[in-house]
């Protein structure tokens, strides 16, 4: 393996050659080399889709700017690597643009590479779960978020992992775990986090892994459309009881009261997906976590922007410091300040519908809703319907008695959130597929959504951002949530008619609807615009509450 790395360590994602005399012919660089530096084509082949004899990567089609931006930081010393820090120096500006466009022009082909004799098809399947559903546990999120459904990469930033070469998969894992020296780069410093860790065991199965996808396979631009029918079953009669069977309710009216009088902590871990049990309640949970996960297969219909409900609640509502939505199913019925009467589970799932999705609540009954609200209560198994259950909702920040600070604010999110969330908080799609949500605008959450408070905001970019890197202070989180909240998104769906009559109704709480920023006047663009229509009517109390808020004007306004 040391004898190997020494070989393979410089080998990121080139193995070009230069020099002055080769001047810009790119055709003798990749194919003759110089006296000096040996040519692409002797790692990399002609065809640039590497060698599984010297661990030399696949870098025909790879996106040209990440090649480019790999061969200038090989040449300013910035990105490690022993082969190809001797040679990168040696290029050229333009020769670097050149090799750059040239192998990203060329088409990936699927290899047969040998694995690495410690991998076994276990090792294999392991090396699926943390691409696609990443290992928690340990801090580590889904390769698949940054790098693709297909590993396909996304633009300059993250790249193309789909069937690369696993000896040199396990060696750029090893570098990123080993490098004692920070990168100043986000992305390297994000993905070094990352990699440290993974276990030797996790860094092979992935290896594996990704070998086994296709590099041609591209982006994901879409989604499946869901089937929201519902089956016709098969009802089986059986005879009525003469009487009531008062013995449920007794039960539920004792544990009840016990849960009042005794309370106690509970710290919960929910299962894992692969104890989902078979069976038509089985597929209503896995149906449940898809739409969950996908939530734009219902843009449209019941969602109006680009997010999902995994964007706020990490691992599908699983991870712990991400308001995991098993101690909802608990909780409710409850009652609920923002809209001042007690909700129903439903009533709480349509909220995010209507505010965080800023769409259409489905209807009660609708198989949405059914799906959402069992997948909900498979994750609560275990709790004792008398506990207080720990963790929940997002872990609040002490109030900082430096207050936030926009300009402060808008370095560390150009800084450590750019990159995925792009300068202008829209986000990244690949056709119709969000590859990374939007943080404000037009296709994020509406000012109803509880995310645009600037508590639940800062909590959870501190307990959660950058994704797999997790390390800004408070000072920062706080900043960089003021920063989010103080440029528009869509109206809040309880609009008064102006802004002051809608902050001062239902705006309360710690955020800047109504303020100015350098943005504008937050919340000063008008009525909402109509939203998605549903498939079918579902009740609301808001309408009743928001008549209540209208009447009160009026009456304040005759007083006048």
């Amino acid at each position: 393996m040391h004898a190997r790395r020494q070989t393979l360590a410089g080998l990121t994602l080139l193995l070009a050659a230069s020099t002055a005399q080769a001047g810009d012919d790119i055709t003798t660089l990749i194919t003759e080399g110089t006296d000096t530096v040996p040519a692409c084509a002797t790692c990399h082949g002609e065809t640039g889709l590497g060698s599984a004899d010297v661990g030399a990567p696949m870098i025909a089609g790879m996106d040209a700017g990440f090649l480019a931006g790999a061969l200038r930081g090989f040449a300013a010393g910035t990105r490690r690597g022993d082969t190809m820090s001797g040679i990168a120096p040696e290029l050229s500006e333009a020769q670097i643009d050149a090799l750059a466009a040239h192998f990203a022009a060329l088409s990936p082909e699927k290899q047969d590479w040998p694995l690495p004799e410690t991998d076994t098809p276990a090792d294999v399947a392991r090396g699926e779960a943390i691409f696609r559903n990443g290992a928690w546990d340990a801090g580590v999120p889904a390769c698949a978020s940054c790098h693709g459904q297909n590993g396909e990469g996304q633009n300059a930033t993250f790249p193309r992992i789909a069937g690369q070469e696993p000896a040199y998969v396990m060696t750029r894992l090893e570098q990123l775990a080993e490098d004692p020296q920070p990168s100043d780069d986000s992305t390297v410093a994000l993905m070094a986090s990352v990699a440290r860790k993974l276990t030797p065991e996790d860094r092979a199965a992935l290896a594996a892994f990704v070998a086994t996808l296709d590099p041609s396979a591209g982006h994901v631009t879409g989604y499946t459309a869901a089937n929201l029918a519902w089956d016709v079953p098969k009802m089986k009669a059986s005879p009525l009881a003469d009487a009531i069977d008062w013995t449920a309710a007794q039960t539920a009216y004792e544990k009840q009261q016990k849960r009042i009088n005794n309370p106690k902590v509970y710290t919960h871990t929910p299962p894992s997906v692969d104890k989902i049990p078979e069976g038509p309640e089985g597929e209503m949970i896995r149906f449940g976590r898809d739409i969950f996960i996908n939530t734009q297969q219902l843009r449209g219909t019941y969602v109006g922007n680009d997010l999902a409900c995994t964007n706020c609640h990490l691992n599908a509502g699983a991870k712990a410091d991400a308001a995991p939505i098993w101690a909802t199913t608990v909780d409710f019925p409850q009652y609920r300040s923002k809209n001042l009467h007690v909700n129903t589970l439903y009533e709480r799932l349509a909220g995010c519908f209507t505010y965080s999705m800023n769409g259409t609540a489905p209807a009660p009954n609708s198989k949405v809703m059914v799906a959402l609200e069992t997948y909900m209560k498979w994750l609560a198994t275990g709790i004792p319907s008398d506990a207080i259950v720990e963790p929940r909702g997002y872990i609040y920040l002490p109030v900082p008695e430096q207050k936030p600070d926009y300009a402060r604010g808008e370095a560390v999110y150009e800084a450590r959130c750019a990159a995925c969330h792009g300068s202008d908080g829209a986000g990244v799609k690949n056709g119709d597929h969000v590859a990374f949500p939007p943080l404000w605008g037009e296709n994020s959450f509406n000012w109803g959504a509880g995310m645009h408070d600037l508590e639940k905001a800062a909590g959870f970019i501190k307990h959660n951002m950058p994704l797999g890197n997790a390390d800004l202070s408070d000072t920062d989180a706080w900043d960089v949530a003021l920063y989010i909240d103080s440029h528009q998104r869509p109206q809040d769906p309880r609009w008064l008619g102006s802004v002051a009559d809608t902050r001062r109704f239902f705006q309360r709480g710690s955020n800047t609807y109504g303020l100015t920023t350098p943005a504008g006047k937050m919340g000063d663009i008008g009525a909402p615009l109509p939203k998605p229509a549903g498939l079918s009517a579902a009740e609301s109390v808001s309408p009743k509450l928001t008549d209540v808020a209208r009447a009160q004007i009026a009456a304040e306004g005759a007083a006048n």
